[in-house]
């Protein structure tokens, strides 16, 4: 068990993905003044902490190889995690999901439901590799996209439990790219040491600081058009400012990368619960 909490605050930032798991579940519980309701929160926690382990172990056991070079400090390259009881793990993930899929059909309404059958369909295509196999790893940006998308399903899917009448609202389309676009950022900027392994194959191997910039820059701006579309701009644009600024410096002193990647952590916590700063 201590190689798993090991694991646990090595690969999943336990404290971070905490925040932002329950800064989720709580804002979609009230955004447009819903009223809290602790059966949907507790859904939706379910909902994103289960699929964030999977992809992160799913993940860590598919690179294992890349990471015995990159990253051998890693536990499962490092043999911390063994690949038989990390498959054994998925597996019991995989059983969870698919109860808390049929709960979440039986207790919500259509929209729920309908969500439930598009991330499973999704969730189904990442777990392939969308049959693309070695072509998407050829394609970087493609691939972080793709991966990324199932974050839109999901957000919906926690709005869901708490609108299932009125579930697509401008509040809660705005917090659905707010949020999106702010987890895409922060996917960016974890990734831009320029000093690691090119077996990583990174976004800033492939295209360069200023173009991943760009990028970056594009994912901010998304971000902030939900976040005056929500009405939250007043607190939220002045952090993505703060990422902004952070890009800027890393791209005068490349050894300082972690400042980005700090910077966009913190912005999606903050995005993250945003529903209820708006409350306050």
């Amino acid at each position: 068990m201590d190689r798993w909490f090991s694991y646990f605050f090595e690969r999943l930032n336990p404290v971070s993905t905490f925040l932002v798991i329950t800064g989720i579940a709580t804002s979609t519980a009230i955004l447009d003044y819903q009223v809290f309701d602790p059966v949907n929160f507790m859904f939706s926690c379910m909902v994103w902490f289960f699929l964030i382990f999977y992809f992160r172990l799913s993940n860590d056991l598919r690179d294992v190889e890349v990471d015995k070079v990159a990253h051998p400090d890693r536990p499962v390259p490092r043999g911390v995690i063994q690949k038989k009881e990390a498959e054994v793990v998925l597996s019991g993930i995989l059983v969870i999901l698919v109860f808390l899929g049929v709960a979440i059909f039986l207790y919500y309404n259509h929209w729920s439901r309908l969500l439930v059958f598009i991330t499973a369909g999704y969730f189904w295509l990442a777990r392939h590799h969308f049959y693309l196999g070695k072509s998407l790893d050829e394609r970087p940006l493609l691939k972080t996209l793709a991966y990324q998308g199932i974050l839109l399903p999901m957000i919906l899917l926690s709005l869901s439990f708490s609108h299932q009448d009125n579930l697509f609202t401008n509040k809660n389309l705005s917090y659905t790219l707010l949020l999106a676009g702010a987890f895409f950022t922060f996917e960016i900027c974890r990734k831009l040491n320029p000093f690691c392994h090119p077996a990583v194959q990174s976004l800033i191997h492939f295209f360069g600081f200023k173009k991943v910039f760009r990028i970056a820059f594009l994912s901010l701006v998304a971000s902030a058009v939900g976040a005056a579309g929500m009405g939250a701009a007043n607190y939220l644009i002045p952090m993505q400012c703060v990422v902004l600024i952070a890009l800027i410096y890393m791209f005068k002193n490349p050894r300082r990368f972690t400042i980005a990647q700090i910077a966009a952590n913190f912005s999606l916590i903050l995005h993250s619960w945003s529903a209820v700063f708006e409350r306050i």
